[in-house]
């Protein structure tokens, strides 16, 4: 599953990765593909993705990019059947 997060300064991109990764997401950060002044944090975890779950998630990686002045953008994954 892929968690996206936006941020205006690679600072916020880099303090998200590391509280991220210490969670067990792999994470990368790149210049925003959108816009020249934002940088992409996309965080992707290996799992199930389960409403309940996404739920607490989605709360919890929400809490992250506000606390660091960023954006959580959402989330996707592919659908293997």
């Amino acid at each position: 599953v892929s968690f996206w997060f936006y941020f205006p300064h690679r600072k916020g991109a880099e303090l998200a990765k590391g509280v991220l990764e210490k969670d067990g997401f792999d994470v990368d950060i790149s210049p925003a593909a959108s816009s020249k002044n934002q940088w992409l944090c996309l965080a992707t975890k290996t799992m199930i993705p389960e409403y309940a779950e996404l739920s607490d998630l989605r709360n919890w990686l929400e809490n992250i990019a506000e606390e660091l002045g960023g954006n959580y953008d959402g989330w996707e994954t592919e659908i293997i059947q």
